[in-house]
């Protein structure tokens, strides 16, 4: 059965659709094969494209609705383990949440490491005695850049699947995860309906527009809790360079913004570096849940 921009996929139909793709002896990935079902040929775009359900243990006592999570990496310490860290994380929080993981293409954070002498000094220097304009030029095919035009399309897809439900979700994303739920918000905001509640943003690489975050907080039911730290040199140096300092990363400069659903969440003390994100993700919460009780 074909669905329509104007039908509403429930999550049990999408579990049975899940189900019953992976019957199918095709070794296609779930993604491409759910876009032939109601989005044509867009998931073409990203062939690592896939949301997974993950599990996570059901509190005690607690009977109030599951909060719907889609946990989004960015680049990835290990491909072989994508998600075991926040479900590692989310074992010491207390929240009663449906995990969902969603994969595109991203890299190994190696990969971005490796085309960089340094994200520090050696990186300082290069911005200060190379023009922008050869930086750009030679990062066309950088492993970041390319990732963030890849975050990008991921996050149009995912907007694009958001708008057939019928739930609301919370999306959790770091590094480039952030720019993938970005670009999901941006293509939910034509919607008449809210699709999503908060946004958890950890060490994100992507922009800090007042005005573009402000118009995703006016579209959401609940708040946008932007994690940065100041230890952060990738988002710092890499970062920077990768834009040809024509953008300030979320994860290290923060939003600036009076809007009552924007929180800048101050980690600094708890977050060393960039990689450091997930596996502190509970000390993180803590202070999450502290500045919005």
């Amino acid at each position: 059965m074909k669905k329509h921009p104007q039908d509403k996929l429930t999550t049990a139909e999408i579990t049975e659709i899940v189900e019953k793709l992976k019957e199918q002896p095709d070794d296609r990935h779930f993604g491409q094969k759910l876009g032939e079902i109601f989005l044509g040929d867009y998931f073409a775009k990203d062939q690592h494209f896939n949301l997974l359900k993950l599990e996570k243990a059901p509190q005690a006592g607690d009977d109030s609705p599951a909060q719907k999570i889609i946990l989004i990496n960015g680049f990835l310490n290990d491909k072989a383990k994508i998600f075991e860290d926040w479900l590692e994380a989310y074992n010491d929080i207390p929240d009663n949440v449906e995990l969902y993981g969603l994969t595109w293409d991203s890299k190994e954070i190696n990969d971005f490491i490796k085309s960089f002498v340094s994200p520090s000094a050696a990186a300082s220097t290069l911005i200060r005695r190379t023009p922008w304009t050869m930086v750009a030029y030679g990062l066309i095919a950088n492993p970041w850049h390319v990732s963030m035009k890849k975050a990008e399309d991921a996050g149009e897809i995912l907007g694009e699947i958001l708008q057939q439900t019928q739930d609301s979700y919370s999306l959790a994303g770091h590094s480039l995860g952030c720019r993938v739920i970005y670009y999901t918000a941006e293509a939910l905001l034509q919607q008449p309906e809210k699709k999503l509640h908060n946004l958890y943003l950890l060490g994100g690489a992507v922009g800090n527009q007042t005005e573009d975050w402000e118009k995703i907080a006016d579209h959401i039911t609940g708040n946008i809790y932007n994690c940065y730290s100041k230890n952060d040199d990738t988002l710092r140096y890499g970062y920077k360079i990768a834009n040809a300092g024509l953008s300030k990363a979320i994860g290290y400069y923060c939003i600036k913004s009076e809007h009552p659903r924007i929180h800048n969440i101050d980690c600094t003390e708890i977050i060393a570096g960039h990689d450091k994100w997930k596996e502190n993700y509970p000390d993180v919460y803590r202070l999450i849940t502290q500045q919005s009780s």
